[in-house]
């Protein structure tokens, strides 16, 4: 439009629009020349701090990019950068790969504990004898039953031994023990195997003694004798049935006793008798010897082995077995058995050492009735005094016409005695032979007077009474006292 109004102007013509665009053309010019200056006056001017612009931070790459940016470093040989980046990224088995090629072994544990590949990360350190985080990964892995095994292969056999015994696994962890020499903890690891098996049977209803647990009982019994555990394996030997054995070890001991009672449980009398001489009792010695004699037969020698010892009453009663009750009764009379001695010699007919057995037993009324049909007047005699059995003693006084005496006695019985009644009618009896009829018959009839219920002495008092010489009454006297009597209802 410019160049248009130059060439009407040139011609001496221009035209009114022409000569407006010009001016507005011109004012767009000077209104555009004006904004540039302005601008450049405000960028000469400093900016103050609190309208300063903070340019924009380095962006932060996708789980993708750092993905590829890894890769990328690892192309290029940038270890160490490609591990940071998988490791950023979350590629976590990515890294391990990386430091395993890098042979940083211990860091490529961490990233497969991190990527969920447990057991890469146990074997990493197990290979690294990071014993503690091997086991650890593997509780977590559930795996902690394998712990013996892997420790096996991997020769840590100490390692392999607690992680057996740990699991229970008993057995196992005995066989590596003995193996390393370490006999006592073996012996208590057998010992442990051989408790479990017996359980384990036992709760199925089975014999604990099977064939396995056996043989479990006797290593554990065999160590424990090794390791001077004498007493421990002398226990497992008996419970096992395995009796010499058991002997062996209490031999060790010296427990002399112990040995003898195992010898004697088996029946190996001749052992039994030299640890029962060992043990400082040659009385149990003898008895066993006894009693093997006695199986043999050779009764007669077992007698003198036990009387040697002084076991009397086991030779008492081999004579009774040979039906010879007299020399049984010595012997049990020697023993102390008085009242069994007493009996046998009753039965032997040996009425005053039977007597005198009862009495050293204190069954006097026994001693008594053996001395009475022995007619041993005085034994007897003393012997009813000793026990105050007045009564009895006039009694047998009066027998032998000893009557004064005989009375002495009867004044001796209180009128609470039980036999106050008996006494008054002997009274009557004795004063009767003296002649002494009033005396007589005032003792007879107070003696039935004291008569509760009427018995065979009330009816022989009642017939002594009737029968009083120079007495004309006498007959209807007695007779008028059993009426009465009788109508008491006394009679039993």
């Amino acid at each position: 439009m410019l160049s248009l109004f130059l060439f009407q102007f040139s011609l001496g013509q221009p035209s009114s629009n022409a000569l407006l665009g010009v001016i507005v053309i011109i004012a767009l010019v000077l209104l555009l020349a004006l904004m540039v200056g302005n601008r450049s006056k405000k960028a000469s001017k400093p900016r103050s701090p609190s309208r300063a612009k903070i340019a924009p931070g380095p962006k932060i790459p996708l789980k993708e990019d750092l993905l590829d940016i890894a890769e990328h470093q690892l192309n290029k040989g940038a270890f160490d950068q490609a591990m940071i980046s998988f490791e950023q990224g979350g590629y976590f088995a990515r890294a391990a790969e990386v430091a395993v090629l890098t042979k940083n072994i211990e860091k490529a544990a961490l990233y497969f504990e991190k990527a969920g590949e447990l057991t890469k990360a146990a074997n990493i350190y197990f290979d690294l004898k990071k014993y503690p985080k091997a086991e650890q990964v593997l509780e977590t892995l559930g795996q902690s039953d394998e712990l013996g095994e892997i420790y096996k292969k991997r020769g840590e056999h100490i390692l392999a031994a607690k992680a057996f015994l740990k699991a229970s696994k008993y057995e196992s962890a005995a066989k590596i023990l003995e193996d390393l020499g370490n006999f006592i903890e073996a012996a208590d690891a057998f010992n442990l195997a051989y408790e479990n098996a017996k359980q384990d049977i036992v709760s199925f209803g089975m014999d604990p003694y099977r064939p396995d647990t056996r043989r479990l009982g006797n290593k554990a019994a065999e160590l424990f004798k090794k390791t001077g555990q004498q007493k421990r394996a002398a226990k497992l030997y008996l419970e096992l049935q395995m009796h010499r054995d058991a002997a062996l070890c209490a031999i060790e001991l010296k427990d002399y006793q112990k040995a003898a009672e195992i010898f004697e449980m088996m029946g190996d009398i001749d052992e039994a008798e030299k640890y029962w001489k060992m043990s400082g009792n040659p009385s149990k010695a003898a008895k066993i010897v006894g009693e093997r004699l006695i199986h043999d037969g050779q009764s007669a020698k077992a007698i003198e082995k036990f009387v040697e010892v002084g076991e009397h009453a086991r030779a008492a009663e081999i004579y009774l077995e040979m039906h010879q009750p007299n020399k049984a009764a010595e012997l049990y009379e020697k023993a102390g058995d008085f009242s069994i001695a007493a009996s046998f010699y009753k039965q032997a007919g040996d009425l005053e050492k039977a007597a005198s057995c009862f009495e050293q037993a204190g069954e006097l009324r026994s001693a008594i009735e053996c001395y009475e049909q022995a007619s041993l007047f005085d034994r007897e005699i003393s012997l009813r005094k000793q026990m105050g059995d007045f009564v009895g003693v006039a009694k047998k006084l009066y027998e032998r016409g000893i009557d004064k005496e005989a009375l002495s006695f009867l004044n001796k019985v209180r009128d609470t005695d039980a036999r106050f009644k008996t006494a008054q009618s002997l009274k009557g009896q004795i004063y009767l032979s003296m002649g002494d009829t009033s005396q007589a018959e005032e003792y007879l009839k107070k003696s039935i007077q004291n008569a509760k219920e009427i018995d065979h002495d009330d009816l022989d008092t009642l017939y002594t009474l009737a029968k009083i010489p120079k007495k004309p009454n006498a007959k209807k006297d007695a007779l008028q006292m059993l009426d009465n009597l009788l109508s008491k209802n006394m009679v039993e």
